[in-house]
């Protein structure tokens, strides 16, 4: 075929891949024409001798959809720019682009941020892999993926906005909390969870306390509560919740303690994992000042995180949840620079880990630790979210938020109106005062949730029920997102 030929044509699919990739790549072209799909492949469609930059940029700006293979030998030399020209197109064309993993791949890779958060096809695991990435390029499910639900759909990039699974994806809307899984209705449920989106905005549901013990998601039909074995947890109340806010465009995002589990005995050394070590090099167990820790705590670092996504990532997808929240105790290590440096380990790879099951991830950088815009900015994280306990720490996080890096992106504020409360004002004039300043630096106030109810303190159950005219003014001021 002459470049002209190859120009004026039109392509169902680009292939992006590894040249060391390139036989697996030729089947799967092949196989794509089999189902009457024109693949766009370098080898066949580029000229010997002529340019191959020149005939990428002329296809980018015509083809339908890009495809990015990643197998055993990784991203290539030149796919990172290929990648970073057909996100540029996709901006103006909307053209989707699919992460596929290849046979070859040994492990899970993690991919480039951009693409990390989108559903992958993946030749390994998938029983219809062809079928799946066929479905992602033509956006029609084939008769094999009948049983599959559309929620699963090969991601291309919009798609995967509107699903809130990108790691692009800003804060929808106001942010709050659920804690009360009793054995609701369905009406009574879903009511529960409309209230706080049609009356506050609230788009961003934190699932607090959800599961039945620091290592173990659920227990049957419904369990106690793992904290304090106070409230009873129904598993069909938690999946309601979660369908009535997707039904309203929001998301649901299950609370684990990132570094907390029910066993003491966990560390090893050669595995990668120890123990977390306070100050004074004594092991950390929580509450300290428990007789006997709810639960034992261990270092963050990027073998824990394995150890962690394995264990909840499955549970937080089957139940439909659209990311991990991972909550922490601030800072704890006696060697600070070492925490940093693990936590931001952990948060890596977790979010690879995470990424393939089509999930994101947010953290609670209590107190600003560990915390790093470029976090953000690369999308290792889906938004920044911190628990302040002080005046000075919110301004502190309030002239964060003002970093070039985060590009206006929004932010999620905890601050109890308990903590650090200004003398002679009430909790109810602290919470108020704080509702209407946090937006102003692009931060919304996590204080409300449970049908109508406003924070006390870190214990989330402990909520308090909004009076008449803490309702009226909150409901006349809420944040205005861009």
């Amino acid at each position: 075929m002459s470049a002209q030929g190859a120009e004026a044509e039109i392509f169902d699919v680009f292939l992006c891949h590894n040249r060391e990739d390139k036989p697996a790549i030729r089947e799967i072209a092949q196989k794509l024409a089999e189902k009457h799909l024109k693949p766009w492949l370098d080898e066949e469609e580029i000229r010997p001798g002529t340019s191959w930059q020149q005939a990428l940029g002329q296809q980018i700006k015509s083809i339908k959809c890009a495809a990015v293979f990643v197998g055993e030998s990784g991203f290539g030399p030149w796919q990172d720019q290929e990648i970073q020209a057909l996100l540029s197109q996709f901006v103006k064309r909307q053209c989707p682009v699919i992460p596929v993993v290849l046979p070859s791949a040994q492990t899970t890779p993690e991919l480039p941020w951009t693409l990390a958060n989108l559903h992958w096809v993946d030749f390994r695991t998938d029983s219809h892999p062809l079928e799946r990435l066929i479905w992602g390029i033509t956006g029609e499910k084939p008769a094999e993926l009948s049983h599959v639900p559309a929620s699963e759909e090969p991601a291309t990039m919009q798609g995967a906005v509107r699903r809130g699974g990108s790691s692009l994806d800003a804060l929808r809307g106001g942010y709050g909390f659920l804690t009360d899984y009793r054995s609701y209705s369905e009406a009574q449920a879903r009511g529960r969870v409309a209230t706080l989106v049609q009356t506050f905005g609230i788009k961003e549901f934190q699932f607090y306390d959800w599961f039945a013990t620091y290592s173990k998601s659920t227990n049957g039909p419904s369990w106690p509560d793992p904290f304090k074995h106070e409230r009873q947890i129904y598993r069909e109340t938690i999946l309601t919740y979660i369908d009535e806010i997707h039904r309203h465009g929001g998301r649901a995002w299950a609370y684990v303690q990132a570094a907390g589990a029910d066993e003491v005995d966990l560390a090893d050394p050669s595995a990668g994992i120890y123990p977390l070590l306070d100050r004074d090099g004594n092991r950390y167990g929580h509450p300290p000042e428990a007789p006997t820790p709810v639960f034992w705590t261990y270092f963050l670092n990027d073998a824990w995180a394995d150890r962690m996504t394995d264990i909840w990532g499955p549970a937080v997808k089957d139940l439909g949840f659209d990311g991990i929240h991972w909550d922490t105790l601030g800072r704890k290590a006696g060697d600070y620079g070492a925490e940093v440096n693990g936590t931001h380990a952990f948060l890596r790879r977790a979010k690879g880990n995470l990424a393939a099951l089509g999930l994101s991830q947010t953290i609670n950088f209590v107190e600003l630790a560990w915390w790093d815009p470029d976090l953000v900015a690369s999308g290792l994280v889906a938004f920044p979210y911190a628990e302040v306990w002080s005046m000075i720490s919110e301004k502190s996080y309030y002239a964060a938020m003002n970093d070039p890096a985060l590009a206006g992106r929004w932010g999620v504020m905890a601050f109890y109106p308990t903590a650090d409360k200004p003398e002679g004002q009430t909790d109810s004039e602290v919470m108020l005062a704080r509702w209407v300043e946090a937006p102003k630096h692009r931060l919304v106030y996590l204080i409300l949730g449970d049908n109508e109810s406003r924070l006390i303190g870190p214990y989330f159950p402990d909520a308090t029920p909004l009076s008449p005219s803490e309702k009226a003014t909150m409901a006349a001021s809420l944040p205005v997102f861009p």
